[in-house]
């Protein structure tokens, strides 16, 4: 378990940019927005989030957590842009 997929190429970080560009609602159990990360961005912690929220309310956009992760594992900055520049 843990952590099973990260964006990694620059095809990856660009279909990351395109799903962060808009509103992701998390959707009923968090569907939509685990169905979107799809293998970009797999990991435990995240799903489960995303799934809690989508409990309590399944509008509720679940990018701000997406981008919690991509900080927490220091792959993009404070402002969403990507660390290395790519």
């Amino acid at each position: 378990m843990g952590t099973w997929a990260m964006p990694e190429t620059q095809d990856d970080r660009d279909r990351v940019d395109k799903i962060l560009s808009r509103s992701l609602p998390c959707g009923k159990d968090g569907e939509n927005a685990l169905n979107a990360i799809g293998n970009l961005i797999g990991d435990d912690v995240l799903s489960d989030d995303i799934i809690q929220r989508a409990a309590k309310n399944p509008r509720y956009t679940a990018n701000y957590l997406i981008l919690e992760k991509l900080r927490e594992w220091h792959m993009m900055d404070s402002k969403g842009k990507w660390i290395d520049g790519k």
